[in-house]
């Protein structure tokens, strides 16, 4: 990867924040995974059920599979919409090169993944067939005649179409590509709806051209995926606000930075405990704290401290997209092998248990990873070259990616999975 040199106060800095992106990566695909993984195999926690102390702080932290989407979700905002914003800036914008980075970084791991959660579809049917379903939350997560229903080639087809939850459910047993949906009608959005909007030097037939598509996608896209638009637009307003003056005194800043933190941590619990609100309203509160929290981190200027915590988080990171897209078919294979007919109580084995399946499914998605994931910028170079782009301008697109991400040479090549995150 080719990059600019950076002076060594603004390398420091990038290395902060690019542990601090890597961080956040890696601990939302940790939780959605440790979300499942708990529904999956241990009872479910009534108001008479007597367990420990400990074991009740674990059942509340599995709580935040569905939340650490909407971090996601952010966080592309921020790294993809930048790019775009960028890239429009810049007067370097192109259509072909866009839909290739974005193309590449979602298929290398979509397509194994669709394929992989058939596999594993036929291996639960067979596992589970003499086996009677218990009642409890195990078996309501996805029933298994529901992954019979979604396992049509035409429903795989609309997913490879990113079409899930707006034409065809979720393929299989992997009802988290929900998500993907949303993010690939967001990348094509986005461009249309800011080329349309921001200053330029495009004609006006074409900025309303632009202006009437992106309307009518989020029209065909539905009310859901148009709503959550606005969590992700969150990220790319952090790209684009400048720094207030306030933060401009180093003891001010962190001083803000610290209660951002505090903020987006009491907005984590309370959504927890709070009922009679709209899901989406809570979603909402989660992303505007995370964002600002996000704004915070982002001028800082903190240096890089903590080099094994950064390196422990870039790994995760790294492969955090498939992690998040491969997990849950494993899951409930191993659920019908081990838990569909009666799930663990609480216990320190059952835990035990659970741990060790996730440490399992963690190596699993890390080896896929390695093959899909990791491959990414060998497979864009190749269809770079394929379509006449040369390698200069491919380098200068990723340039451009990894300064606008504040992301260091050594993490530039891709900022995200979801991601989720979501993933870019």
């Amino acid at each position: 990867m080719v990059t600019k040199s950076l002076s060594p106060p603004n390398v420091a800095r990038d290395l902060a924040f690019s542990g601090w992106i890597d961080f956040f990566r890696g601990v939302a695909a940790l939780a959605v995974l440790y979300s499942h993984a708990r529904v999956l195999f241990l009872k479910s926690m009534a108001p008479d059920y007597a367990i420990s102390i400990i074991s009740r702080g674990m059942y509340f932290l599995s709580g935040y599979g569905h939340i650490s989407v909407m971090v996601f979700f952010v966080l592309s905002g921020f790294l993809v919409g930048g790019t775009v914003i960028r890239a429009r800036r810049d007067d370097r914008w192109s259509w072909r090169r866009y839909a290739i980075q974005r193309g590449t970084r979602l298929y290398v791991v979509l397509i194994p993944a669709l394929l992989l959660t058939a596999v594993w579809g036929c291996a639960e049917k067979i596992q589970r067939e003499s086996l009677v379903a218990n009642d409890d939350t195990a078996v309501a997560i996805i029933p298994s005649q529901t992954i019979r229903e979604n396992s049509s080639p035409a429903i795989f087809a609309g997913n490879l179409a990113f079409l899930q939850t707006i034409f065809v459910p979720p393929f299989g047993s992997n009802p988290p590509l929900w998500s993907l949906a949303n993010e690939f009608w967001y990348y094509v959005i986005f461009p249309l709806a800011w080329i349309a909007l921001a200053r330029g030097q495009t004609r006006l037939w074409t900025r309303l051209l632009y202006f009437a598509i992106a309307a009518l996608l989020l029209v065909m896209v539905g009310k859901g995926i148009a709503i959550y638009f606005i969590i992700w637009l969150m990220g790319c307003l952090v790209w684009l606000l400048p720094e207030i003056p306030a933060l401009a005194d180093k003891s001010r800043r962190r001083t803000v930075t610290a209660l951002a933190g505090g903020m987006f941590l009491t907005v984590l619990v309370a959504v927890r405990f709070i009922r009679g609100w709209n899901d989406i309203v809570l979603d909402l509160l989660v992303g505007v704290a995370f964002a600002v929290l996000l704004y915070c981190l982002k001028h800082n200027r903190l240096r890089a401290r903590f080099p094994r915590i950064r390196q422990s988080a870039a790994f995760l990171a790294e492969f955090s997209y498939t992690l998040y897209l491969v997990h849950l078919p494993p899951l409930i294979f191993l659920r019908a092998c081990l838990t569909y007919e009666t799930a663990w109580p609480a216990s320190p084995w059952a835990w035990t248990k659970v741990f060790l399946i996730i440490a399992a499914v963690l190596f699993y998605a890390y080896a896929i990873s390695l093959v899909t994931e990791r491959q990414t910028d060998r497979v864009r170079r190749w269809l770079e070259g394929l379509i006449g782009l040369t390698r200069a301008r491919y380098e200068s697109a990723s340039v451009g990616e990894a300064r606008q991400s504040s992301i260091s040479a050594a993490a530039a090549s891709d900022a995200i999975g979801s991601l989720t995150n979501i993933a870019t």
